[in-house]
């Protein structure tokens, strides 16, 4: 599949894309997330501009997008060791395991639309949409039973095991994971302020509507009582996911994700398995202690919760918030 086809599936040319990469040269997101979600990939971005610009290739298309503080797969692959060449050919190497390509490439910061760049070069014209659906498709999804009105824990029961409750906590870091500057990648990323904070509501979780989140409502004693503002609920999210990503190693999450491949039928439907026991044995073993090299530098978690918090107040839908489901949305647990 080449440029000239997949436009034409959107009802545009050649020269029509052209005009419009032109006009938006100074809005280098907007042209990222538009062609990717496309399914066009920057060697087709080079063929689009060549004849105003014969010389232009793919390199310094995405040279482009990252000199402009855009987290491509290359330039996130590389802080890894690897090439966009390398992980298609790990890829390729592991379709019959979808559950082990998830764990793997969001262990190295990979988002979908950058899962569709890799994938490009195995598939041209795929989209970051189509990579989401093929997760979906094989792996398998725990049915959860519907509850009748709001689960809210009792007192003193936690909601992680007791061994972990030091893992949740508010954000106090500064700098480059500072709430401030995850809120600030996720604007960047098309998120409006309006939505932002609709998506750390705190309403399902304030379920007295005293604006007090109480220790009570909130499953942990550790915490004592806080403001029921978005600002709290996303400073909850990013503190506790940062203390998660400082804790885990690349060993360690491997170990997770092939256990996690080996058993998933039986860890997503049979809640009373021994697999599930012992993953959470494993899950608490790994994040009791701190990571000997976490699997993601500070910029590297910034950027991906920045990333993933975008994606979620696009797949929420207006006016949803994302709370209830934040850990398992982010970790795919």
């Amino acid at each position: 599949m080449n440029a000239s086809t997949i436009l034409a599936q959107h009802g545009y040319t050649l020269t029509q894309a052209a005009q419009w990469l032109s006009q938006n040269a100074n809005n280098p997101r907007e042209i990222y997330a538009t062609t990717k979600a496309l399914g066009l990939s920057n060697d087709m971005l080079a063929d689009i501009l060549r004849p105003s610009m014969p010389s232009i290739n793919a390199a310094e298309i995405d040279a482009y997008f990252s000199g402009n503080g855009i987290a491509t797969a290359s330039s996130v692959l590389a802080q890894h060791g690897w090439t966009t060449a390398q992980a298609a050919q790990w890829i390729q190497a592991h379709l019959n395991d979808p559950a082990q390509i998830q764990s793997t490439m969001a262990s190295l910061g990979l988002d979908y639309t950058m899962l569709s760049e890799v994938a490009a070069q195995l598939q041209p014209g795929i989209t970051p949409a189509q990579i989401q659906q093929f997760f979906q498709a094989s792996i398998p999804q725990p049915q959860p039973q519907p509850q009748p009105g709001p689960q809210v824990p009792g007192a003193g029961e936690a909601v992680f095991p007791t061994e972990l409750q030091n893992l949740v906590s508010l954000n106090q870091n500064t700098g480059v994971l500072s709430n401030a500057n995850v809120r600030s990648i996720a604007l960047q990323q098309g998120v409006s302020a309006e939505r932002y904070d609709q998506l750390f509501s705190p309403s399902s979780i304030d379920l007295n509507g005293d604006g007090i989140l109480s220790t009570n409502e909130l499953g942990l004693s550790t915490l004592g009582n806080l403001p029921a503002t978005s600002d709290t609920v996303a400073s909850l999210l990013y503190g506790t996911v940062i203390n998660v990503y400082h804790a885990l190693d690349m060993q360690e999450l491997t170990n997770i994700g092939n256990f996690v491949s080996a058993h998933a039928n039986e860890i997503a439907y049979n809640p009373n398995s021994p697999y599930v026991a012992q993953l959470e044995s494993m899950m608490v073993t790994a994040l009791s202690t701190p990571a000997a090299q976490p699997i993601m530098s500070d910029a590297q978690i910034a950027n991906a919760l920045g990333m993933i918090v975008a994606g979620m107040a696009q797949s929420y839908g207006n006016g949803g918030a994302l709370f209830d489901d934040a850990f398992s949305g982010i970790f795919g647990f």
